[in-house]
């Protein structure tokens, strides 16, 4: 998930650069929806990974929780 979450991050960073780039190079520009696209799909498939760590975090945190609540009892 880490390299997966890195190589995510450097393509939407790549994107944002062509992107940038697109008023002087008439490749990007032709196919500047086409990148926006792409980089959508890879911030959402980011955003889905950072909510699924996040979900295990809390679950993982309320399961530690109730055994430490419940070895007191």
């Amino acid at each position: 998930t880490v390299d997966t979450k890195k190589y995510l991050r450097e393509i939407i960073e790549h994107y944002d650069f062509l992107l940038q780039q697109d008023q002087t190079n008439s490749l990007v520009e032709t196919f500047k929806p086409f990148i926006q696209e792409e980089k959508y799909k890879c911030m959402h498939q980011l955003r889905k990974i950072r909510e699924a760590e996040l979900v295990g975090t809390i679950m993982a945190n309320a399961c530690a929780y109730q055994s430490h609540f419940m070895n007191f009892t």
